[in-house]
């Protein structure tokens, strides 16, 4: 079953989920349908389990993306636009899941969508312990992962409205990085209002 999902994750890519049959993906997939709902009890069931899978092949990504031997000597700046980079790729290739997943409201996605931001906050601030001058270790963990849940939800919020716009400015992607990398830096670096 994970060449099912596998390729359910590859039509998600280019389709949103409601266009996808269960015919179409066993096409697809060369998989029987009778075998996909043997193993799934319906649509909604093969995407939670989509997204479980999602989910593993992130945190993999995540450990490569930040892999101490090839970030320890970068600049708190390139680590930071390592993180943003990788998560706007991910959100950009994977929005027709994201937007299923939103609505299906299993509280399954919302522990794994978590336990992703976690993780890459983690990683984040590993590399960037010590780089941050006058900041002890908690304080940096601290506004990484701050940092990193404000992005997200401007990346997420890209995926709840589509293509609609919903601010007064359109953003092309360029721009959106370059506000968030200027935005998650400010959050690192500024003095904590009291």
């Amino acid at each position: 079953m994970q060449r099912v999902l596998k390729t359910l994750l590859a039509m998600l890519e280019t389709r949103p989920f409601n266009e996808i049959t269960i015919a179409d993906l066993a096409r697809r997939a060369d998989a029987a349908v009778t075998s996909i709902y043997a193993r799934f009890e319906d649509k909604r069931a093969l995407l939670l389990a989509a997204h479980q899978l999602h989910s593993e092949e992130v945190i993999e990504q995540i450990d490569r993306a930040f892999d101490p031997a090839h970030l320890q000597s970068a600049s708190v700046a390139e680590v930071i636009e390592t993180a943003l980079v990788q998560a706007m790729k991910t959100f950009s290739r994977r929005k027709n899941l994201h937007r299923a997943v939103l609505a299906a409201a299993d509280p399954d996605v919302a522990l794994r969508a978590a336990e992703m931001i976690r993780h890459s906050s983690q990683r984040v601030t590993q590399l960037i312990q010590g780089k941050l001058r006058g900041l002890d270790d908690e304080e940096v963990a601290r506004r990484t992962d701050f940092a990193l849940r404000a992005a997200m939800a401007v990346m997420q919020q890209r995926i709840i409205f589509g293509d609609v716009e919903p601010s007064r400015f359109a953003l092309s992607e360029r721009e959106l990085r370059s506000r968030l990398l200027t935005m998650m830096l400010a959050v690192l670096q500024a003095p904590l209002v009291q």
